[in-house]
């Protein structure tokens, strides 16, 4: 079960059949971020920190992290990942593992850093500048920052509220800056 509250949808439309080529995988998540013990006093099962939406990246184990955009200019692109069903709800928490796409599709999400600045269609997104996970401007003190998605025809909107990105993420290696 997911939890209700989440905007979070692949929102791609009738793709092309030769356009269904997004490599999706199941990531464990670095051990360090799943409850132990993983039930309350209750028994309830305890969620991990990992949200649809969210931008995740193989650590050194091949243990999923929270995404952290590096710098291109002195390090090489990582290969991230977009969460499609994460470990924070119930049946995320009963087996602790991201089920991630890495590209080739268009989605709606909250997981972002709001930009006073606005999202521009087109323009080009970052990730985890300000906080691990999230997509970002890439702009200012980021022009140097991995590439991860471009902002989608409807920009910021809302849904039910609640402010969400539509975000397009090309198929293949995103990364270096331009």
């Amino acid at each position: 079960m997911t939890k209700f509250a989440s905007k979070f949808d692949v929102v791609t439309h009738d793709p092309h059949p030769n356009a269904l080529a997004g490599l999706m995988v199941v990531l464990d998540p670095d051990p360090t971020t799943i409850p132990s013990p993983p039930f309350n006093t209750e028994g309830t099962l305890l969620p991990g920190i990992f949200e649809p939406g969210q931008i995740v990246m193989m650590d050194a184990n091949g243990n999923a992290v929270l995404g952290v955009a590096p710098d291109t200019t002195t390090t090489l692109p990582v290969l991230p990942f977009i969460t499609v069903d994460g470990d924070w709800d119930l049946d995320g928490a009963a087996v602790h593992r991201l089920t991630c796409i890495q590209g080739g599709l268009e989605v709606q999400t909250e997981q972002y850093t709001p930009d006073v600045a606005g999202f521009v269609p087109g323009a080009p997104l970052t990730f985890g500048i300000t906080a691990p996970g999230l997509f970002e401007n890439k702009s200012g003190g980021a022009i140097n920052m991995q590439i991860y998605g471009y902002v989608g025809p409807r920009g910021e909107y809302a849904v039910d509220g609640v402010d969400v990105l539509d975000v397009i993420i090309p198929q293949g290696v995103n990364g270096y800056c331009i």
